[in-house]
């Protein structure tokens, strides 16, 4: 029932609800949905890509990731929207038994898209050496720098703004990240996922 069907009067089963419709205690719907690992009440988001050379990006760019070419060096870079940099406008709420800490946002950057800016088309067709791979659209989880971006995000810019002293600590002690999941995966998980799309009837 919690999962083919939604109340009346919401967009999923509470422990509560179900139990009111099935007859069966608070707790032995807990129990249950905690048997079956089915977490009712989260979700996660999702954007499939609508990019045409999809396939043909993912296979570039992961194979960069696992097999780069002989004699290069190869980066990921992006631009890193919706941080926090600047010192915020309000003090931080500490955390405290019952409540969780607080913190302002103040300050988004809009989507950039530095590579479409015609200074850097000009400087990159001045120097050959450098060959742009770009990931497929609203796919950005194939680019690694997006990986570090959850760490600065989780580490530093969502309770506070400076970054530098971040970068100073993290590079101390980094070590790369590592690709393993091959584009044959990735294609078959994102199949799996599309089918899945197909089945909600959008």
């Amino acid at each position: 029932m919690v999962l083919r069907s939604k109340p009346a009067d919401g967009t999923h089963w509470t422990v509560r609800s179900a139990a009111s419709v099935t007859g069966l205690s608070k707790s032995t719907v807990g129990r249950m949905l905690a048997l079956f690992g089915v977490q009712q009440h989260r979700s996660k988001s999702f954007k499939l890509s609508t990019d045409p050379l999809f396939v043909d990006k993912v296979k570039d760019i992961v194979g960069l990731d696992i097999n780069p070419p002989d004699h290069a060096v190869v980066l990921c870079v992006d631009e890193k929207t919706q941080a926090q940099t600047w010192e915020r406008t309000q003090p931080v709420l500490p955390l405290g038994l019952g409540h969780l800490e607080g913190v302002t946002h103040d300050y988004v950057t809009p989507l950039f898209a530095a590579h479409k800016l015609p200074k850097v088309r000009a400087w990159l067709a001045a120097g050959p050496r450098f060959h742009v791979h770009y990931t497929p659209t609203f796919a950005s989880w194939l680019n690694q720098i997006e990986r570090w971006f959850a760490l600065l995000t989780e580490r530093q810019t969502r309770r506070a703004s400076c970054i530098s002293a971040f970068v100073q600590t993290y590079n101390a002690r980094a070590k790369p990240f590592v690709w393993t999941a091959t584009s044959e995966a990735i294609l078959e998980k994102v199949e799996r996922l599309c089918k899945a799309v197909c089945r909600t009837g959008h």
